[in-house]
């Protein structure tokens, strides 16, 4: 701090005006991420998505389903005309997927460093892959590489919205419980440690849908009593 003797006569109420400061961030993205049927069936996708809340991404959107076919050949156009590309199908459609939306800055970097190399027994300890994966043919999860990427995949795969698609035959005959993460356990990103603990104890995870706002008749009805 510079202290200038103040001046005397007509300028000495002038003012200077300081100039502006632009505040320059990372950009704000979206970032689309999977957890594929292995991470399903192992009970592992609330320990994902723990991993993206705990880095500061937020989850926006969310659906637990089985793929659609017509979806799985256009999200793998890339290899359908491979000779390996029916495992990659039957595997991709022998249980459940967890599709999920992230929002935050640097989105997709981020969550590519989050899962780690595409291989798990190239993927450094820390990452997803690397501390859970086991094999390049069961990786866990797929990850948005790019932007473009991105925005293709969330449209690809939410462009019928958040509703669950599995079919009451699919569901086993054993006692379902509801569970509601409220908007405080959301705000505060805790959604994915709420969903590990369940999975923890060995229940599995058959629904599950992120809803942005709960419209009011539901909610009416939810609290009748």
């Amino acid at each position: 701090l510079a202290l200038i003797p103040a001046p005397t006569g007509p300028a000495a109420c002038s003012v200077v005006n300081p100039p502006t400061m632009t505040a320059v961030g990372p950009t704000v993205e979206e970032t689309f991420i999977m957890v594929k049927p292995d991470g399903v069936v192992r009970g592992l996708a609330g320990r994902i998505l723990r991993r993206f809340e705990d880095k500061g991404l937020r989850l926006v959107r969310s659906k637990f389903t089985m793929a659609d076919r017509n979806i799985l050949n256009e999200h793998y156009a890339h290899i359908a005309d491979k000779p390996f590309y029916p495992e990659v199908f039957d595997y991709m459609t022998s249980a459940p997927v967890f599709q999920m939306v992230f929002q935050g800055p640097n989105a997709v970097s981020a969550g590519r460093t989050l899962l780690g190399a595409t291989d798990p027994m190239q993927a450094e300890l820390g990452t997803v892959r690397g501390d859970f994966g086991l094999g390049v043919d069961k990786n866990l999860c797929h990850g948005s590489d790019s932007r473009e990427a991105a925005a293709k995949e969330v449209h690809l795969w939410f462009r019928d919205g958040i509703a669950a698609s599995r079919s009451g035959a699919e569901v086993p005959s054993l006692e379902r419980t509801f569970i509601m993460v409220k908007p405080d356990g959301v705000q505060r990103g805790l959604s994915g440690r709420i969903l590990s603990r369940f999975e923890d104890k060995g229940l599995r995870l058959l629904a599950s849908k992120h809803i942005e706002k709960l419209g009011r008749p539901k909610l009416d009805e939810h609290y009748a009593h």
